[in-house]
């Protein structure tokens, strides 16, 4: 018979130590999942709005298909010759 009899069976209550040493443990993980998930989404994000048409023109957000003879991107009128 080798297990040891009950009164011989050491006490195993963890230590306020090994308890915060897990505790800290299992917070660094769910940091590490949320910022993986923050992550993605940003990627996610980024992408679809890249890869929709739609781009910043002086802090306006218009379609990139739009004729390039806006306003503000039509050229000066040409000076005449003497």
């Amino acid at each position: 018979m080798n297990t040891a009899p009950p009164d011989l069976v050491p006490d195993v209550t963890p230590t306020p130590e090994v308890l915060i040493r897990e505790a800290r443990r299992r917070q660094r993980r769910r940091y590490l999942v949320v910022s993986a998930a923050i992550a993605a989404v940003t990627a996610t994000a980024v992408a679809l709005i890249g890869g929709s048409g739609v781009v910043g023109v002086r802090g306006l957000l218009v379609l990139s298909r739009r004729p390039a003879t806006t306003p503000w991107r039509q050229q000066p009128p040409a000076a005449q010759g003497w």
